[in-house]
Parts: structure tokens; C-alpha cells; sequence
């Protein structure tokens, strides 16, 4: 849902391929971040595992232009609408977060919550937390 200027969000979470330090084989799996990091292999791995793709190439695919994947081109064709906002994973709160956010939303399902209350609830939420970093 846009606000009253037009523009939402589109949150947006990251993943990457890496080696392990201690990884015992570190050449193959290097060759292997390669091969799934570029052209055909990358996108065909992404369909079969649902996940967004890396390349830019891949909006032009027809299985991402149709379908439930067309949003995510729709959202990056219009980047003045669509406001990235990278969610902040790597904070120690962020698996307490998704336990009151899966909980507020099952209770807006259940019709136990407003959307009104929940979002109070959310701003209070994350009020705090930024207070308690300052």
C-alpha cells in the first residue's frame, strides 16, 4: 500500500556465496561461486530455488516478467515508487523482532488486532529500541 505521497516500501533482505575459511576444498568451491554467479547457470539455479536473482539480465527472462515474480521487476523498474529498505538482520533484536512481527500479524488474521493498533504497535516497538541504542 502507498502513502500519501505514492511511494512504499520494498523490503529488501541480502544472501551471498562464500567460502568458509575452513573449508577443505576452497578451489572448487570458488569455481563453484563463479559458475552460479553468472549467465544461464545463475538464473535457472535461482528459479528452481526461489530466489531473486542476482543478475539484472534475469528481468528480462519471461518467467520473472509474469507471475508472482513480476512484482519484484515492477518494484525495480520503478525505484522513485518503490523505496528499498534493507532490513536490519545483523542486529542481536532482529530474531525477537520476527517473533512479534509472525505474532502481530497472526493476531491481525485472526482479527484479534487492527491494522491501526498493530502498526502503533510496531512504531512503539522499534521507538524504543532506537532510544535504548542512543
Amino acid at each position: 500500500m502507498a502513502g500519501p505521497e505514492g511511494k512504499t516500501v520494498q523490503p529488501l533482505a541480502t544472501a551471498g556465496w562464500g567460502v568458509a575459511k575452513g573449508s577443505g576444498h576452497k578451489a572448487e568451491a570458488v569455481k563453484l561461486v563463479e559458475f552460479l554467479s553468472q549467465g544461464e547457470a545463475s538464473t535457472s539455479f535461482t528459479k528452481k530455488n526461489s530466489l531473486v536473482p542476482i543478475l539484472k539480465s534475469a528481468i528480462s527472462d519471461p518467467f520473472y516478467k509474469t507471475g508472482p515474480w513480476s512484482s519484484y521487476v515492477t518494484m525495480t523498474e520503478q525505484p522513485d515508487k518503490y523505496l528499498v529498505a534493507t532490513q536490519p538482520r545483523g542486529v542481536s533484536r532482529w530474531a525477537e523482532w520476527q517473533q512479534k512481527a509472525d505474532t502481530d500479524v497472526h493476531k491481525l488474521i485472526l482479527g484479534k488486532t487492527t491494522p491501526k493498533k498493530l502498526l502503533a504497535g510496531w512504531d512503539a516497538y522499534w521507538t524504543e529500541k532506537w532510544r535504548q541504542e542512543q
